[in-house]
């Protein structure tokens, strides 16, 4: 299974910052400046004229994302394709939990930008199907079933300080089929559609 594991700054919605009502935050409840959180729209599906997609972004902390690194992806692919990539951020108690899910991604190697009306450019490296998308409710995301491993001295794999995983390591095996299983299974309700309020779906 091609699966990548990024850890993003912790919103509710990931609609952009709304009149300080959906806020990004960082580790340890850190508030971040909305302008450089490039994620803040990882969940806002962008419509077009074949389809409706959404645009993830990760800080890759340098030009490029090193799909070599996921199953099947070698060093002259600019993209990985049909990759599952959960998307995690730190819930209110400090644990890391799945956010979200793009369900068939291509994960680009470089970042790629789309120029919206009005002027804004969006920065991306991800792209999937909005209906391979999912956004758990914020109280969803507080389940257990959710965690995420966070590789410490008492842990031999999860989420590393670079806040990307991916999930190579024979010893995680069993973890990433339970939780690809609670994937396969969630029919709970999405939040891709649902916006904070004062704010409509464009």
């Amino acid at each position: 299974m091609k699966v990548l594991f990024l850890k993003i700054p912790s919103m509710k919605y990931y609609k952009g910052a709304v009149s300080g009502e959906d806020m990004p935050f960082g580790a340890g409840g850190t508030a971040l400046e909305p302008d450089i959180v490039y994620e803040k729209y990882n969940f806002d599906p962008v419509k077009a004229p074949n389809g409706e997609f959404c645009l993830g972004y990760f800080d890759a902390g340098e030009d490029e994302l090193h799909i070599e690194n996921i199953e099947g992806t070698g060093m002259e692919d600019d993209t990985a394709e049909n990759v599952l990539v959960i998307w995690c951020a730190e819930y209110t108690d400090g644990r890391t939990t799945v956010v979200g899910w793009y369900g068939d991604a291509s994960v680009g190697r470089y970042y790629d930008a789309l120029e919206f009306d009005g002027g804004y450019t969006q920065t991306y490296n991800i792209v999937d199907d909005a209906e391979n998308c999912v956004l758990l409710p914020f109280n969803e995301r507080g389940s257990l079933k959710w965690n995420i491993p966070v590789k410490n001295s008492s842990s031999a794999f999860g989420i590393s300080r670079a806040n990307i995983w991916f999930a190579s390591e024979k010893e995680a095996g069993a973890f990433i089929e339970n939780l690809a299983g609670e994937i396969g299974r969630y029919n709970g309700e999405n939040w891709l559609h649902r916006y904070p309020s004062g704010q409509n779906e464009v």
